[in-house]
């Protein structure tokens, strides 16, 4: 039986059309409606919920109370046949029903000691005494559950003479058009050149708990003007989305939908040869007027942005990087000649080659020129149009590549070891160039004279950034406990003058050796993230103990002095945390996807700017 229900806060019709689900979604203006409770009763279908035995639900409470909190979600996964999330959910309501319990148990008094005739009567009433508790606890759990489920702000429950809890009737209710949403993955993108000053506004995709199986993950504009979505696309956990001009597109399967970054209308959909890539960032761009998507059957692909035609289409040999350049594709393919060798392809919009080179060297004492395979250290400096590779063992070349005219700019060479499978390990700024791997540092300046900085045998060494004469570097230690450390190296004499250590388990947000797991109110696990500034050098912690939250500490990057650490206090429910996901840093403000919410942390003030939901 369907049935309308008009939208309060905007007079639109939602439909309800039965079932357990009753929290609308009012599709003008994306609040969130209560069904009333006489259309609830009124509709049928109603799913019966997935519960626990009382043995059940002592063995969690118990698991909870000794710190167990991951043991008893797997448990109850096991027994209810639930998702993480809403395990999870499960065990934080039991662990709040323990909390109550033992308040009210110690309220009441001492422990004492029972007589042997005491003891006899007892064990008379031995029945009571167990189901009693039972009872209690039950009880205690549907009145816990009730509260948790509820998100409107203000509810407050009526008590009346037939029952001491009933459920609001009357009018729709409005809650939070972010409830029972979890965020599942973010992108802050820039509003527009008319708000050039305000905020950026988030793309997120979103799981919704409560949502049939076919629609629970959803993309939904944020405006983060108003903290409230704009549009909303159905998608799959497995989607990959870009957005680009006045477009969103949506990679799903092999579909790609091109949405109205305004509105969140569809303006067009097509077929690609074969689902979306997964190995590298600009898989899916949105360049000028050009969709490019590289699928996993090797095919690179350029579609019109207005129509979603597609203008051309070219098989790749291997799939790999691309690069970006202004709005010239740089595609690192397998060479056409040699199977192994790097052939660097420049691609305009309209996929025509502007120029084509292979990546190659002669070290000296090799008899034979080395090649560069597909999968070593590439960087690109978009500023000077400049591709750096650093490729070769035992002795290894370092090159730089004039991408305009498609011509070799420098090569040397040094003997230091080459890091595969890891362009994260070079940076390129000013028309210099740094390369790191294992036990060693290099640089190059803009002449081609390759310098090895430093060199510590118990490290692996990644280059961030650069300042002046100074290199912020990253060092893994490998030697002993493994520890990540932050150095300031001076490029001048190749000396660490600065260093501060990550004592405690856990790791870095980004690639490589991004942190993974979860965080808990019972560990020491943190996880930071870190970006230089006009003010130096701003480091963000987070961790769940003894609560969540994140401290922020700003180095200087010549002495590495820090004034002091402050800490910022984050909203949570969850007793478990995913590992935050650095999103991207703006000028002073870090954004982060923790806990389902996107936070914009400002460091120079160490205040929230903004969080959603």
């Amino acid at each position: 039986m369907t049935m309308t229900i008009k939208c309060p806060n905007c007079g639109g019709p939602a439909r309800f059309e039965g079932g357990s689900n009753f929290n609308l979604t009012c599709e003008y203006c994306g609040s969130t409606i209560v069904v009333p409770e006489e259309m609830r009763q009124a509709s049928s279908g109603a799913q019966s919920a997935t519960v626990l035995n009382s043995t059940q639900i002592e063995e969690v409470t118990r698991l909870v109370g000794e710190g167990q909190t991951i043991q008893a979600i797997k448990l109850v996964r096991g027994w209810t046949g639930l998702g993480l999330a809403e395990s999870k959910r499960l065990v934080e309501g039991l662990g709040s029903m323990r909390a109550f319990s033992a308040g009210t148990a110690a309220s009441m008094g001492t422990p004492f000691t029972l007589s042997p005739a005491a003891a006899t009567t007892v064990k008379r009433v031995g029945c009571f005494a167990i189901v009693f508790p039972l009872i209690l606890t039950v009880a205690i759990f549907g009145f816990v559950a009730f509260v948790l489920s509820q998100t409107l702000p203000g509810f407050k429950l009526p008590f009346g003479a037939n029952s001491p809890i009933q459920f609001p009737t009357g009018l729709p209710q409005i809650v939070s058009p972010f409830a029972r949403m979890r965020l599942d993955d973010s992108t802050v993108t820039v509003p527009g050149p008319d708000r050039a000053d305000a905020k950026p506004d988030v793309l997120t995709r979103v799981f919704k708990t409560d949502a049939a199986e076919a629609e629970r993950y959803r993309l939904i504009w944020v405006d983060t003007a108003k903290s409230a979505p704009k549009w909303k696309f159905v998608t799959t956990s497995n989607s990959r989305y870009a957005a680009g001009g006045d477009l969103v597109v949506v990679a799903d399967k092999t579909r790609l939908v091109a949405l109205d970054k305004t509105a969140g209308t569809t303006l067009w959909e097509t077929a690609m040869p074969d689902q979306l890539a997964g190995v590298c960032e600009n898989c899916l761009s949105v360049v000028g007027q050009r969709v490019v998507a590289l699928t996993t059957d090797g095919t690179l692909s350029g579609y019109d942005a207005k129509s979603g035609r597609k203008i051309w289409s070219q098989r790749l040999n291997s799939l790999n990087r691309l690069f970006w350049v202004n709005e010239t594709l740089l595609v690192m393919d397998r060479s056409e000649k040699s199977p192994f060798a790097v052939q660097a392809t420049m691609l305009d919009l309209d996929g025509k080659e502007k120029v084509k080179f292979v990546i190659s060297c002669s070290p000296t004492g090799q008899g034979s020129p080395i090649v560069g395979y597909t999968y070593e250290g590439y960087t690109v400096d978009v500023a000077s149009q400049s591709l750096y590779a650093w490729y070769g063992s035992p002795n290894s070349c370092l090159q730089k590549y004039d991408l305009a005219a498609g011509k070799l700019a420098w090569s040397n060479q040094t003997k230091a070891r080459s890091t595969q499978h890891n362009d994260a390990a070079m940076l390129a700024a000013g028309g210099r160039v740094f390369a790191g791997g294992a036990n060693t540092l290099v640089g190059a300046d803009s002449n081609g004279k390759v310098t090895e900085l430093l060199t510590d045998p118990d490290y692996e060494l990644r280059p961030l950034a650069v300042q002046g004469d100074v290199l912020l570097v990253r060092a893994l230690r490998t030697r002993g406990t493994r520890r990540f450390e932050l150095w300031g190296v001076d490029i001048v004499s190749g000396k660490r003058i600065w260093q501060t250590i990550f004592d405690r388990e856990g790791g870095p947000m980004l690639a490589p050796d991004r942190a993974s797991g979860l965080l808990s109110k019972d560990s020491e696990t943190e996880v930071w993230s870190a970006q230089l500034g006009p003010n130096g050098l701003s480091v963000v912690r987070v961790t769940a103990k003894p609560a969540l939250q994140a401290t922020i500490e700003t180095f200087g990057l010549k002495d590495g002095v820090s004034p002091g650490r402050k800490t910022v206090t984050l909203k949570t429910g969850s007793l478990l945390v995913t590992i935050p996901k650095e999103l991207e840093w703006r000028g002073d403000t870090a954004w982060f996807l923790i806990d389902s919410v996107v936070y914009g942390i400002n460091t120079k003030t160490a205040t929230v700017e903004y969080s959603v939901p």
